[in-house]
């Protein structure tokens, strides 16, 4: 069974090794259908790291 991946809502917020959690943002949109294929893999992300209100973001990332 195939099932359909979900491309409205917020960013997807993978989870660190060291259990910190991170929003993504591509470029200028959340990459859930992107990372929703990648779902209980470890992936690596190249991006600018932020932080604002108390929310850290990897902005402009990209899979590596």
């Amino acid at each position: 069974m195939r099932r359909k991946v979900h491309q409205g809502g917020g960013p997807v917020g993978p989870l660190t090794a060291d259990n910190q959690l991170y929003l993504v943002i591509g470029d200028h949109q959340p990459m859930n259908e992107e990372l929703a294929a990648k779902a209980a893999q470890t992936v690596t992300l190249k991006g600018k790291v932020v932080e604002r209100n108390g929310v850290k973001m990897i902005e402009n990332a990209q899979i590596q």
